[in-house]
């Protein structure tokens, strides 16, 4: 399992690559985040392998 953090400040752009990757059943999306520092917050939480 692939699990992945989405990281982009447009939300459009995260919800349209959240619904792209969904389809995959070997990824798991794991959360998002909109900027850097919400994503250094959000990675300490998850064990991830792609962000």
């Amino acid at each position: 399992m692939i699990r992945v953090l989405l990281v982009d400040d447009q939300d459009i752009f995260r919800q349209g690559l959240a619904a792209l990757l969904s389809v995959r059943e070997d990824i798991e999306i794991v959360g998002e985040a909109c900027n850097g520092q919400e994503r250094s917050h959000s990675r300490q939480n998850y064990s991830l392998m792609l962000f």
